[in-house]
């Protein structure tokens, strides 16, 4: 999960034990004395002050921002709290939460598969912006808008996002149009079609090659929209409900790490102190992963905990 920016330059001194201030801690000694050779396994910790504008960032994405495929589906799971979706291109929201464009109602978004059909898929490589000039009088420009709309969905959410065709740097993808249904292949313009075909969409002329045919899955889903937050201030109380640890109850050894944490970044090679070890048990969940927030008297903090 990518991390907000941090505020300073401090990192730098992950690479060094810095140890000033907590010269008392046994883990921190441990660490000036092992050397990079014998440390077995070494675990960074540190915190970072949680402002709402990351917490936003983090955990929430506007609606209007998703995908193609996955603002489809979140945007009819919002006016009906459920939505199925029957597709090769299935919604994929980079966030579990996602906030509409007044910025007044924030959502829980859950995906759910159901089943995994296999079908016909026909993948075809796009070329963005070809010089019509170029073409033969015999070639026929199809305009996207008038294509079958199970293929302007199919090349659209390939695309993910329509602004690529205006962008100088992005000049190809490639689109697989797979349909279960036999009447949406019927209609296909691509679909068993295998010819070059030239579609025109908002004045950049695309070019559609057929490159194979394979089996592929069509993935029937549910889209699920669950209103956690009518504000953004509901919606930050909510996310330090549900994802932070608050740290109370430390030790001083641990209460040290953790200011270490906050100001330099703190780190122990195995075999860890019984504060470190139990400190990173507070904040583990499972799986060698650890809660994004933690609160410590009466701030929050992003975590951050490496190891390696």
């Amino acid at each position: 999960m990518t991390r907000p920016p941090l505020e300073c330059s401090r990192r730098r001194a992950l690479q060094a034990v810095g140890c000033s201030g907590v010269a008392t801690l046994s883990g921190c000694l441990s660490s000036i004395s092992n050397t990079a050779s014998s440390c077995s396994e070494r675990t960074t910790f540190s915190l970072d002050r949680a402002k709402d504008s990351y917490l936003l960032n983090e955990f929430t994405t506007p609606v209007d921002s998703l995908s193609y495929a996955s603002r489809i589906a979140v945007r009819d799971a919002l006016e009906t709290n459920e939505a199925t979706t029957l597709g090769y291109y299935v919604p994929h929201p980079r966030t579990e939460y996602v906030v509409t464009e007044q910025g007044e109602d924030y959502y829980q978004v859950e995906y759910t598969v159901h089943d995994r059909i296999e079908t016909p898929g026909y993948e075809y490589s796009v070329k963005i912006g070809v010089d019509e000039s170029t073409l033969s009088d015999d070639e026929i420009v199809h305009h996207f808008t008038e294509l079958p709309a199970q293929d302007r969905k199919s090349i659209h959410s390939a695309l993910e996002n329509k602004v690529k065709i205006h962008a100088p740097h992005f000049t190809s993808f490639s689109v697989v149009f797979a349909y279960v249904s036999d009447e949406l292949r019927q209609e296909s313009q691509f679909v068993p079609n295998t010819d070059t075909e030239y579609v025109e969409w908002e004045d950049t002329l695309l070019r559609l090659t057929f490159d194979n045919e394979r089996p592929v899955k069509v993935t029937r889903a549910a889209v699920t929209a669950t209103l956690v937050a009518e504000s953004y201030d509901e919606f930050v109380e909510h996310i330090h409900r549900g994802e932070s640890v608050v740290l109370d109850g430390l030790t001083r050894q641990q209460r040290e790490i953790v200011i270490q944490a906050i100001e330099d970044g703190y780190n122990e090679c195995k075999p860890y102190s019984e504060a470190y070890t139990a400190l990173l048990d507070q904040l583990s969940m499972g799986e060698r992963d650890f809660v994004p927030l933690v609160q410590y008297e009466s701030d929050r903090y992003f975590t951050h905990i490496y190891r390696r």
